[in-house]
Formats: C-alpha cells, structure tokens, sequence
C-alpha cells in the first residue's frame, strides 16, 4: 500500500477500527492525510468510501471479511451498483482460529452477483503487489480477499497477472485441482502425495480471478480429465458452487468433487489445522479422497 501510494496520490485507506489489525499502520504513519479511520462501523466505511471515490479518490477499505457481511447494503448500493472505483481488501479470508463468528468464508456468496465487481484471490505474498496495481488501473470496483499469516514460502516472481485468466502452477494429465487463493500451496502439497502414493499426476490451477472467471480454460481441462476444486470458503457459494454452473452451462460432465467447507456446519473455534483434519480437509485426507474420486 505505502508504496502503490507513492505512486498513485488519489490511493487512500479507510478502516473501521482495525489499522492494526489490517496491517495499515505504516501507511497512517507514512499517508496521514490520506488515512481515515471511522471506528467500529463497517458500513459507515463503506459509504464514506463511495463518497471519496465519487470526488476523484481511489480509496481501499480494508476490514476482515467476515465484518464485510455488515456492509453488504452498502457495498450493492452505494460501490457496485454506482460503479465506483472502490478496493475492498478482505483480511483474514477463510477459517481462522477465533471461532464461528470471525471465519471469512461466507462472502462470495455475495460478491459473485455484485455488478461491475472484478473478484481475485491471490495465491501468496507475491501476487499481492500486482492485484493491487491491477485494482488501482480500474475505473470500476474490486474486491481482493487473502487469509491471515503468510505463506512462508519465498517469494517468487509469478507470471504475468492477465485479467480474468487463471495460471497452471503444475502440469498434469490424471486430473486437475483448481485452487483459489491460499489453497494453491496446499494443492500443490496434495499433488506431489498424488503422485508419490497413488501414482497420479494432477494438474494444479491458481484460479487467481473469481470474476472474471476464466471458465474457458475451466471446461477445457473438464474435457480432457475430471476437475476438482478447493478452497477456504464454503463451496455451496464459492469457488466449486461457480465451476459446477460453468460446467453445467457448457452440458460438461463435473466428474470430479469440489473441496470446501460445509454450508450447515458451524465451523468451531481451533488450531486451523485441527479444523482441516476434523473435517477431513487436510492434505493426506485431499489426496486419498482424489484418488479414490477418479478411481
């Protein structure tokens, strides 16, 4: 951020309380002038942003996703439905350790049928810089969602970011695992103990953009091998729930599972991988659930 606004003057950042929390105190140091915090009132940040972005501002309110939902109202009203050039970062995306309450894994069911709206998820550290300047090229609204912590992988020099294209991070030719966000590390994990135990080579997709979604690269990997998906969001109305319609509106046979969290089970309060081996989505239970699908 501190260095995209260097750049750009018309960036600025809104919060509702969580300067800290989103990772924004530099930038309040740095940008004080150009830093609003509004306190705890999600949707007032929201609104006070469509405002800035009416009068020529670029403005990035970054709140956790879960706290978004107070401000879906807003977010359709008064940013998609205006076409504002707001960015919505969206810390701590997916299951967290805090219980059923802080989990981020409800907002795509919202953000996939908000007009104007350009979705990403970036897979690590090192598309985050490019998602941003990405988003500050628009004249139009963008959300950019990514989990809390770090990947702790180094930092790579990713391919180029092409708007709505998604990007192979592993060839293959049994299947292919298309992943959003966080979850690319973890399918990739998955791909090599496919490989190493059941002799399976799996292709692994970073979906990269939600919306646009490039659903044409989608149905040609569905026509040549079965296609799995997964991702830290419930998938009734996430990343599998929007494969199985591209899937289907293409009259393409969905012959692989989408991975994701379930819809009618509260997720409780854990150590995250706790939670993935309770609900058998951690690594070894993907691989042997995979192999089994497509055998």
């Amino acid at each position: 951020m501190v260095e995209a606004a260097e750049h750009h003057p018309e960036l600025c950042a809104v919060v509702a309380a969580m300067a800290a929390g989103t990772g924004l105190n530099g930038f309040a140091r740095r940008f004080s002038e150009r830093f609003y915090d509004v306190g705890i009132a999600e949707a007032h940040a929201v609104t006070f942003a469509s405002g800035l972005a009416a009068e020529d501002r670029h403005p990035v309110v970054a709140i956790y996703a879960t706290f978004i939902q107070r401000a879906l109202d807003h977010a359709f009203h008064d940013v998609c439905l205006m076409n504002l050039p707001v960015i919505f970062a969206l810390d701590r995306a997916g299951v967290v350790e805090d219980g059923p309450t802080h989990h981020g894994i409800y907002d795509l069911g919202f953000w996939l049928g908000m007009p104007h709206l350009t979705v990403m998820a970036p897979a690590d550290e090192s598309e985050m810089a490019p998602m941003l300047e990405y988003a500050v090229s628009l004249h139009s609204p963008a959300v950019i969602r990514y989990p809390r912590g770090a990947t702790g992988l180094p930092v790579r020099s990713p391919a180029p970011l092409l708007p709505g294209r998604a990007e192979i991070r592993r060839e293959g030719t049994d299947l292919a695992i298309w992943a959003m966000g966080g979850e690319v590390t973890r399918a990739l994990t998955v791909a090599e103990l496919l490989k190493q135990q059941y002799q399976l080579s799996a292709r692994v997709v970073n979906v990269r953009f939600l919306k646009p979604f490039d659903g044409d690269a989608l149905c040609r990997d569905a026509a040549a091998m079965p296609v799995f998906t997964l991702e830290d969001h419930v998938s009734a109305t996430g990343l599998g729930a929007l494969a199985a319609g591209i899937l289907a509106e293409a009259r393409l046979v969905h012959s692989g599972r989408n991975f994701g969290w379930p819809v009618d089970t509260p997720i409780p309060h854990g150590a995250v991988d706790e939670l993935r081996r309770m609900f058998q989505l951690d690594e070894a239970a993907l691989a042997r659930a995979i192999a089994e699908t497509v055998r």
